[in-house]
């Protein structure tokens, strides 16, 4: 019985077409040497699987953002280790590997030799994002999302929790010889920070909020003669794009910022 084929599949083009005219006008025996070199590949990545899996644990950070790798210590390994260490991790992204190939590794590792603060590379079912020092490796659409604009009411002696994964922040009013605490939660990639202001230079009625960072933001902080953009301390003090976008700022009222995350206490608010 003859059962037709279709030539729109390429495996099959290979199989009744390809093979069967490179056999023939070459080795006869051509189907035996690639089997051979099919089972000479999967031995070989059977053998790789085992020597990157402890390297990849050392040099991954795993978050419900992304996979974190800082460049630095990736860009110390063998070449031939930094492809296989890119490659498991767009499975572990992705699923599998399905429609990667070597061009896909090569543009991430690429970006990783990148003299540019910033940079990305789109590949079928993910994308990197490196800032600075450090390289995400995320499904397409989480490293920078769209989402990113809150607005929240501090109140006295409360935990507000800060969406998107921004931390935790608490504000208490108290007397000398105690502190207010901003608090983050365990876990999360941000330190706890303690900072002191003083509330009584608060209009009357004023309240407290908090809100992500927003383009234009200036800080005076102490010490400094004049106010800085908020944007260019992120740059000075290399805070990776992705934290920036859902970074705190605390205002009294709409207007007047009185902490910025890691930079402090505006001058006319410290304590």
């Amino acid at each position: 019985t003859l059962f037709p084929y279709t030539t729109l599949f390429r495996s099959n083009r290979l199989r009744h077409e390809a093979i069967p005219y490179l056999a023939g006008a070459f080795n006869s025996n051509l189907e035996g040497v690639l089997a051979g070199m099919a089972e000479a590949a999967a031995d070989e990545e059977a053998y790789w699987i085992e020597q990157i899996k402890p390297i990849y644990g050392q040099i991954t950070k795993r978050t419900g953002l992304g996979l974190f790798f800082q460049i630095a210590a990736l860009g110390e390994l063998p070449m031939a280790v930094q492809r296989r260490v890119i490659r498991r991790a767009l499975a572990e992204v992705r699923g599998n590997l399905r429609a990667i190939g070597m061009e896909h590794v090569e543009a991430i590792l690429a970006i990783c030799r990148s003299k540019h603060g910033h940079d990305r590379a789109v590949v079928p079912g993910a994308e990197a994002l490196r800032s600075f020092d450090t390289l995400l490796l995320a499904k397409p659409g989480e490293t920078l999302p769209a989402d990113r604009h809150y607005r929240l009411e501090l109140r006295e002696g409360e935990e507000c929790e800060l969406p998107f994964g921004a931390g935790w922040i608490r504000f208490n009013r108290s007397g000398p010889g105690s502190r207010n605490c901003d608090k983050f939660e365990e876990g999360q990639q941000f330190s706890t920070e303690v900072a002191d202001f003083d509330a009584g230079v608060l209009p009357d009625g004023e309240v407290l909020l908090v809100r992500n960072w927003e383009p234009g933001d200036e800080l005076l902080r102490v010490g400094h003669k004049g106010p800085e953009k908020v944007k260019s301390l992120f740059q000075d003090h290399k805070v990776v794009l992705w934290e920036r976008r859902h970074w705190p700022v605390v205002t009294a009222g709409d207007d007047d910022i009185v902490w910025v995350r890691r930079f402090g206490v505006a001058a006319y608010f410290a304590a």
